[in-house]
């Protein structure tokens, strides 16, 4: 009788760890970030819901665009990710990120881990 449920419930056992193994976060590093973003167009949702495009530019710079909001910054990579400053957005204040791949998605989480966005496509 044991042997009845010792099957199944090891096939769903693994099951279970293989669905779970990749689901897990792959993240990028920085260089992966650089060669994939730096000169690009990000199309964007952001966490709230809306469309959010970012222009990563080689110099340094980098420019945001919604609907109805602009703004200017820097970016740069840190040692996890990168950072930007922006001239409205956060006062002007620093904000660093990581960028992970999640679900065949990528997905850059603030400092506390809470999604910030998922970038849907690049140009």
């Amino acid at each position: 009788m044991i042997r009845k449920f010792i099957g199944p419930m090891l096939g769903t056992a693994l099951a279970v760890a293989t669905v779970a193994a990749s689901a897990q976060d792959t993240l990028w590093t920085p260089a992966q970030i650089k060669a994939e973003w730096v000169g690009k167009k990000l199309f964007s949702r952001a966490a709230s819901g809306g469309f959010v495009d970012v222009w990563f530019k080689e110099d340094g710079t980098l420019e945001l665009a919604t609907n109805n909001f602009s703004d200017r910054g820097t970016w740069r990579l840190s040692d996890k990710g990168y950072c930007t400053t922006y001239e409205k957005i956060r006062s002007g204040e620093e904000r660093c990120f990581t960028v992970a791949t999640r679900l065949g998605q990528v997905q850059v989480f603030n400092p506390d881990g809470s999604l910030s966005g998922t970038v849907l496509r690049t140009q």
